[in-house]
């Protein structure tokens, strides 16, 4: 699951879900994270919750607590060992999807777009998750990432709220870059979707700027 490190021998790792020591996530709770199963490889729908349209994501694995302190580890402390792990799983599926669905568009007009942080949140924490996971996933399949899309305003985080509260808090929080060139192909990367709102605002703000095709990729859904 991981190489040992230098400093592993004076502090080492223990696995964020059952405690055994030597790795960030053990064998046994690695094995435990399951693939989503999406029909045809391809998307799993949830109500726009703005819009009464349908929202199109793909997603890794089912939701599991396992799963969910792996990322909430990755989120708030960032640990290389699951940078590596939450990106391969993406990568993975978005191969998946890309021959389920080659008979549409070709990867070569694809890119990928991070939900992003505001610049103070970002300061903060000293990352953007959804950054590191797409420059993970452009090293291993070659799309670009693409940063025009900007966050315009500082919002609450959304794990504090409620559904209402998510929805009102989001809203009108995206924008586009005037001076980027607009893709035709985008995939929105993000951790995890709950209501839906993030990726309905963020996909909205594309639309309008001349985006041809928006999907959206995550970890899981519900966490």
């Amino acid at each position: 699951m991981r190489s040992m490190k230098p400093f592993d021998f004076f502090f080492p790792p223990e696995c964020v879900a059952c405690g055994l020591r030597g790795m960030w996530l053990c064998d046994c709770c690695w094995l435990t994270l399951k693939p989503t199963i999406l029909k045809d490889d391809r998307f799993m729908i949830l109500p726009d919750p703005y819009r009464g349209e349908r929202l199109e994501l793909i997603t890794t694995c089912q939701p599991s607590v396992i799963l969910q302190r792996v990322i909430h580890e990755f989120k708030y402390t960032y640990h290389e060992d699951f940078y590596v792990l939450l990106g391969e799983l993406i990568a993975a599926r978005l191969q998946n999807f890309c021959h389920a669905i080659s008979e549409k568009f070709s990867s070569d007009q694809m890119c990928l777009a991070p939900v992003p942080l505001h610049e103070s949140r970002e300061k903060m924490r000293g990352f953007n998750q959804s950054e590191l996971l797409s420059q993970y996933i452009s090293d291993r399949l070659g799309w670009p990432v693409w940063k025009g899309l900007v966050r315009m305003r500082a919002t609450a985080a959304q794990a504090t709220l409620s559904r209402q509260g998510r929805l009102s808090n989001i809203e009108d929080a995206f924008g586009v870059c005037v001076a980027c060139p607009i893709p035709e192909i985008v995939f929105i990367v993000d951790d995890v979707v709950t209501t839906g709102a993030t990726f309905s605002e963020c996909r909205r703000v594309l639309q309008e700027a001349g985006v041809k095709e928006i999907y959206g990729i995550v970890l899981s859904h519900g966490l």
